[in-house]
């Protein structure tokens, strides 16, 4: 097992979240999950087995993303941190022992990988920012998560980047399956970042409504007709073909779990409108 902790918050246990923890569960040493799901009986019996995975409920932090990422940072074992978001899928493993074998020998700071954005289709990655390239596996010390740029868990540098030990790889590491949730959880990313900015508001859809409408909702019968018709939209949207493009060269799917394909294939389909627009089917509850 290698000496790395990865660290991930959780706000809804999904089939997806489960692939993604499985693909590094037998590779990575200590793996921290903070709970940050207003249910009260998630189901973590698929992860019992496992002795490496701690599940941790708090609701100390509220909506501040960077400070749940920040808590689960401080409180790992190991030096060497890993940011592993529910929807990663761990593409290549050799990759990754070797990015903990030089960080060890080359006292490296962090190590940046190019990570494909998968959109919509295992084929395709989104046109505009096709790869996740931020730090991800870096020394606890050399970083923590603030409010900037518009995120609130943006990872900023304690030094300045010329003052560190880094790396960057041209291999792909994880793959980043963003879009391939529920249609109420992809209504959620749409604005997760000005939401959890912040602290007024603990309900999504009230801190929406009161965006959209400037006004709090006159009773909980005007928000789930609010939430209703905005989960509407999403399922209706149509999306340009130049938004993706073609995975080259193409994953090697057999590195990757057979059970994620088949889900992946079964419950998400581009549904082509025209030779120039899509719609996405998502097969999922909300």
């Amino acid at each position: 097992m290698l000496p790395i902790t990865s660290c991930t918050v959780c706000r809804r246990f999904t089939q997806l979240f489960q692939y993604s923890i499985e693909s590094i569960v037998n590779i990575i040493d200590e793996i921290l999950i903070l709970d940050d799901s207003c249910e009260e009986d998630v189901d973590y019996t698929n992860f019992a087995k496992y002795s490496n995975i701690k599940i941790i409920k708090s609701d100390e932090f509220g909506n501040d993303l960077g400070k749940k990422k920040q808590y689960l940072a401080n409180i790992s074992k190991h030096e060497i941190v890993m940011r592993w978001d529910d929807d990663f899928i761990l593409y290549n493993a050799d990759l990754m022992r070797t990015i903990c074998d030089i960080m060890r020998e080359q006292t490296l700071d962090f190590v940046i990988t190019q990570n494909y954005n998968i959109s919509f289709s295992l084929d395709y990655v989104n046109a505009s920012q096709p790869y996740c390239d931020e730090i991800y596996i870096y020394r606890k010390s050399v970083l923590e998560f603030q409010h900037k740029k518009g995120f609130p868990d943006y990872p900023l540098l304690h030094k300045n980047h010329n003052d560190l030990l880094s790396k960057s790889i041209d291999e792909c590491l994880f793959l980043h399956m963003s879009n391939f949730k529920s249609y109420e959880s992809i209504l959620y990313r749409s604005f997760m970042c000005a939401f959890c900015s912040q602290t007024k508001y603990l309900n999504y859809y009230e801190w929406l409504f009161y965006e959209r409408n400037k006004r709090n909702p006159l009773s909980e019968d005007e928000l789930l007709q609010f939430k209703s018709i905005n989960i509407d939209y999403i399922k209706k949207r149509t999306y340009p073909l130049t938004s993706v493009k073609l995975i080259q060269p193409p994953l090697n799917f057999e590195i990757l779990n057979p059970c994620l394909v088949s889900f992946i294939r079964d419950n998400f389909k581009i549904i082509f409108t025209n030779d120039a627009n899509f719609t996405y089917e998502v097969n999922l509850p909300h």
